[in-house]
């Protein structure tokens, strides 16, 4: 990759796609939440957020915007 990113500029319709297929980390996280979400939900399992986390291999340093995507998908589950 190291090679790529030195001739990235030698190479403009390479660079845009790879940004317009690239996650961020934090959209990596919230795909992983929704994903362990769902599949508790398959599984007949509660949905509790150390499951969710658990499952979805967060870390204790989220950022606030995946904090607040988590807790707000916790809440839209029913009880």
């Amino acid at each position: 990759m190291a090679l790529l990113e030195k001739h990235l500029a030698e190479m403009p319709l390479t660079e845009v796609y790879l940004e317009s297929v690239t996650e961020t980390v934090e959209d990596f996280q919230i795909r992983r939440i929704k994903w362990a979400i769902q599949r508790l939900d398959d599984c007949g399992e509660e949905i509790q957020p150390w499951k969710v986390i658990r499952l979805a291999a967060l870390r204790e340093n989220c950022s606030q915007r995946v904090q607040a995507f988590l807790e707000n998908e916790l809440y839209k589950q029913p009880d």
